[in-house]
């Protein structure tokens, strides 16, 4: 609560400047990414049919409207409060105060779409199922987002805080009944939500790793007793080609032998065939 007075009043002029331009750069940058989003779902079929671009596209649009308060967000704070370089009033300070505490239903939405991953890569959901989760994210994400900023509004707890307006008591009356309840306001409707939707985003994406790895050491397993397969069905082909090229080589061999042994055969007959005949030239010559 100190900390809340003390950053809204005991700033010098350069650092109220240095605030008021610092906050608009990442404001600037983030109109131009939920620009880029939200065209490429408005403009394809495909995307708007994914329900993950439909989830990713709402967020951008709350997004869309938050920076754009930031971005002008002298014009809409109070010039009444010191401290600020505002110019506007305390209508314009609640309008922006209201729209501020809306954008919490952003970081329900980066929740959800943790959720959403989850659902699809651990649990393998269906576009049916999945449609239906999504109906429920866009009925919870903006109506947390409405309902707590009517409640801080009907309570008239909308006031300068840092470099915007937001849930705050009016530190201009140190006898602020309200500075408590702004306090726990600050914590319900906020930092609790926050802190929720981080830890869900980690344990999510925890489970998603791990689910991840487990299909990645599966895969890893399945490759190697494929390798293992194909090498020993390449040992067998390589064993079984061996032998029968050996066996090739044996009958060729065993062929040449035969060949060989009937040549021999063929040759000695045709030799003693040769000495009959000359024998037989020789009698009859000596006979004559």
């Amino acid at each position: 609560k100190e900390y809340i007075q003390y950053n809204t009043m005991s700033l010098s002029h350069t650092e109220q400047i240095i605030i008021s331009v610092t906050q608009k750069i990442p404001a600037s940058l983030s109109i131009v990414g939920s620009s880029m989003i939200i065209s490429a779902v408005a403009f394809s079929a495909k995307n708007r049919s994914n329900p993950q671009q439909r989830i990713v596209a709402t967020m951008s649009c709350i997004d869309f409207l938050v920076c754009c308060t930031w971005l002008t967000t002298n014009l809409w704070v109070d010039r009444d409060y010191p401290g600020y370089l505002g110019v506007g009033n305390a209508t314009s300070c609640v309008v922006q105060g209201f729209v501020v505490q809306f954008s919490t239903g952003s970081i329900l939405y980066n929740g959800c779409l943790s959720l959403y991953y989850l659902l699809v890569v651990r649990y393998g959901w269906r576009q049916r199922k999945l449609k239906r989760a999504e109906y429920c994210f866009h009925i919870l994400c903006p109506s947390f987002g409405v309902v707590t900023a009517i409640v801080a509004t009907s309570l008239g707890l909308m006031h300068p805080i840092d470099w915007d307006c937001w849930i705050n008591f009016d530190f201009r009356n140190n006898d602020d009944q309200n500075k408590q309840l702004a306090f726990d306001l600050q914590m319900y409707f906020f930092y609790a939500p926050l802190w929720i939707c981080i830890i869900v985003s980690i344990v999510c994406m925890a489970l998603i790793y791990w689910t991840v790895r487990q299909c990645e050491m599966k895969s890893a397993k399945y490759d190697m007793n494929n390798a293992f397969n194909e090498s020993n069905f390449l040992m067998e082909t390589s064993s079984e080609m061996f032998i029968t090229i050996a066996n090739h080589d044996e009958a060729i061999t065993s062929r040449e032998i035969i060949i060989g042994d009937n040549n021999n055969k063929s040759s000695s007959v045709a030799a003693s065939e040769r000495n009959m005949g000359m024998s037989s030239s020789g009698g009859t010559y000596n006979n004559n």
